[in-house]
């Protein structure tokens, strides 16, 4: 008994799930369409702001790489990857203080 009721919360639990991330990006979306006929420039600028975290993403995981290929030189990646992540915090922080007040 007890294994087909795991099961069917195992079958349901991604439905429930599909229907917040739709929420999300539905409210996502019209934020995006309020802002870009208020203000093109602002939008134009989140979406830069996006694209660098997305950078920031990919370099901070690329030295995790390095840092694992080049143990000697982990002090040199650390504080690069500290200031990578540092960006993409501050960046995402930024981009989240805009979608709040818009």
């Amino acid at each position: 008994m007890n294994k087909y009721i795991y099961l069917l919360l195992i079958i349901l639990l991604p439905l429930g799930c599909n229907n917040t991330t739709e929420e999300v990006d539905d409210a996502q979306t019209k934020v995006d369409i309020f802002l870009l006929d208020m203000n093109p420039i602002l939008y134009q600028t989140m979406l830069e702001i996006k694209a660098e975290i997305v950078l920031a993403d990919k370099k901070i995981h690329q030295l995790y790489e390095l840092k694992s290929m080049f143990p000697s030189q982990r002090d040199m990646v650390d504080k690069s990857l500290k200031q990578w992540q540092n960006l993409r915090k501050d960046l995402n922080s930024t981009s989240t203080n805009i979608s709040n007040k818009v």
